[in-house]
């Protein structure tokens, strides 16, 4: 299932488990401060504030400036959402990352544009552990070269990616400071995929084309195209879109173009973006998909036992200001009323010692601060945990009890 659905986890995984995080991603286990309210909303989140607020301006050239910009990440995952199509399983399951945020956050330095490739797999490895960073940009950790000849592309030069949907419908979104001649001339010239290259155009917008939708050329297997996917590839106002199949792409384009509706038109995934930006998280998972425990002999709907309240968004994020690491929580539901019961459900699924899937540690041994509100329909909890950075992200992708709701 982490393969299948975590597209950008297997980096964080690693990190997770050769130790590899940056000083202070653990913190000391204590007694467990809850605070639990129904007005204006949590207070306890300030990543945001190690953050500089000099908005980034898309481009489609590039500057080679490199390093670490100034980053406004207000609004970052609705930017993204709104370039996702509504369609078919696109909101069942969202990646989605602020890779310069991420980078200021934990006071790590982006090489400038052209950096040599050691350099680049220090930055990616650099990343804190709760960075879901898309497969893409994982396999430019070891081959940064490989992926700038082949799509012209500069790892260190994206800043932002959403990955969406499910297999082989993935749909991957990048902002960065794209060079379009660059693009032009590697895929023109590149020496295992440019045969196959043709191009084509959507509503005004050029992309590129490799052999059939979804088709694998096992001889032809690149950095680039780990399972031999020719793919499409478009440049479209500052965001690049790679996907596996024709009507992928120009979905893309119109979802970009405002021409058809996007995942962030849906208001109650529009809502749960906009709290988890509010807590300034820079990693994100979205979905509309409600996990189910197994039953526990309680009625469904009652958001006890350690699990929430039927959901129809769940938002999860991660993120660090001056006290560490720290992750959210948010479950939007149909009522105020199923929003209490899933925050006494989710207090309970870290107070009763409920274990993690994957065999670690109770959540009561790891989390050290718990914040937990209700805005309305929604149930926002921020916590942070002794754990590993990124423990949520494999705790979620490994169907812990935490994040599912109750069955019957």
């Amino acid at each position: 299932m982490i393969t299948k659905r975590g597209s950008g986890v297997l980096l964080a995984l690693v990190l997770l488990a050769t130790g590899a995080c940056t000083a202070g991603d653990e913190a000391s286990p204590s007694t467990i401060p809850e605070t639990t309210t129904t007005a204006a909303g949590p207070t306890s989140s300030t990543a945001a504030e190690a953050v500089t607020t000099t908005p980034v301006e898309p481009t489609t050239t590039s500057t080679g400036a490199g390093g670490n910009g100034a980053v406004d990440n207000t609004g970052w995952i609705s930017g993204l959402l709104d370039r996702i199509p509504d369609s078919g399983a696109s909101g069942h399951y969202v990646e989605l990352v602020d890779l310069a945020a991420a980078a200021t956050a934990a006071g790590v330095q982006v090489p400038p544009a052209g950096a040599e490739e050691s350099a680049v797999r220090d930055y990616l490895l650099a990343l804190p552990g709760d960075v879901l960073v898309p497969e893409l940009l994982q396999r430019a950790a070891a081959s940064a070269d490989a992926i700038r000849v082949e799509l012209g592309i500069d790892p260190v030069t994206i800043q932002r990616a959403a990955t969406a949907g499910e297999p082989p419908e993935r749909y991957l979104v990048l902002l960065g400071d794209f060079d379009g001649t660059a693009i032009d001339a590697a895929v023109r010239s590149e020496p295992v995929w440019s045969d196959l290259l043709t191009t084509a155009e959507h509503a005004g917008v050029p992309y590129y084309t490799w052999g059939e939708d979804f088709a694998s050329i096992l001889d032809r297997v690149t950095p680039a195209r780990p399972l031999g996917r020719g793919n499409r590839l478009a440049l479209h106002g500052g965001y690049l879109y790679w996907v596996p199949w024709t009507a992928g792409v120009e979905a893309l384009i119109d979802a970009g173009s405002g021409v058809t509706p996007g995942l962030a038109d849906r208001p109650l995934l529009r809502q749960a973006a906009g709290l988890l930006e509010g807590e300034r998280v820079y990693s994100a998972i979205l979905t509309d998909t409600p996990l189910l425990a197994e039953p526990l002999g309680t009625q469904p709907g009652q958001g006890v036992d350690g699990h929430l309240a039927p959901y129809l968004v769940l938002g999860l994020g991660g993120g660090r200001d001056e006290a560490g690491p720290f992750w959210v929580v948010v479950a939007i539901h149909d009522s105020p009323a199923a929003a209490e019961q899933s925050a006494a459900g989710f207090r309970a699924g870290i107070e009763q010692g409920t274990a993690m899937t994957l065999g670690g540690a109770p959540w009561s041994e790891r989390v050290t601060a718990l914040e937990v509100t209700v805005e309305g329909a929604a149930m926002v909890a921020v916590l942070r945990s002794a754990g590993p950075v990124g423990d949520w992200i494999r705790a979620y992708l490994s169907r812990d009890p935490l994040f599912a709701v109750a069955g019957g």
